[in-house]
């Protein structure tokens, strides 16, 4: 711009930065000079003023720019301990379930060795009380086949005897009087009779 253009912006903008007071002060004035410093120290003073404004302008755009970050990484941290808290209240949840369980199992596992132990001792009278049972059965068994043989040898020595003596009276008396026979009485007496 040249002296003329700028001495007018100047002197606009030096009127429109002044007072009332001012501007008739200055109107009075007469010497060119003056009022041709007074506008260019106005002008300098706005340029100045404008460079401030831009730089302040710039320095809001930066700390808008931190602000709008901080609040994002402010709401980002209230939801990351929000994330936080509900990842701990179920942690808890499962540390307080897995403690159930454990206690469960424990007691599970006290049952299951109660049961073992009982399991065990059944076993042991049972298999006791069996083989009391067999040997009480094989007892019988083996006394009433040794009543059998008996029997049966007498039988045979009853049939050798011969025609002109005096047969072998079959001996009644066994040796296992209270045990069974193989043979029943009728059998043998049917045996007798047909020799």
């Amino acid at each position: 711009m040249g002296d003329g253009m700028g001495a007018k912006v100047a002197s606009s903008l030096c009127q429109a930065a002044r007072l009332p007071t001012d501007m008739a002060e200055w109107k009075r004035s007469t010497n060119p000079k003056v009022i041709d410093n007074l506008r260019r120290g106005l002008m300098m003073g706005s340029l100045v003023i404008e460079d401030r404004y831009c730089s302040q302008v710039e320095e809001l755009r930066k700390a808008i720019g931190l602000a709008n970050r901080y609040f994002a990484a402010k709401k980002a941290a209230v939801e990351a301990d929000k994330r936080a808290r509900a990842e701990l209240q179920k942690r808890t949840e499962v540390e307080e379930s897995l403690k159930i369980t454990l206690d469960s199992n424990s007691a599970a596992e006290e049952k299951l060795k109660a049961f073992e132990a009982w399991l065990a001792e059944a076993e042991e009278s049972t298999f006791a009380w069996g083989r009391r049972e067999a040997e009480l059965d094989i007892a019988r068994q083996l006394t009433g086949i040794y009543n059998e043989s008996f029997q049966e040898g007498w039988k045979t020595l009853y049939t050798w005897s011969r025609s002109g003596e005096a047969p072998f009276r079959p001996l009644r008396d066994l040796p296992y009087s209270d045990a069974p026979i193989g043979v029943e009485e009728e059998e043998m007496g049917a045996r007798l009779s047909n020799t």
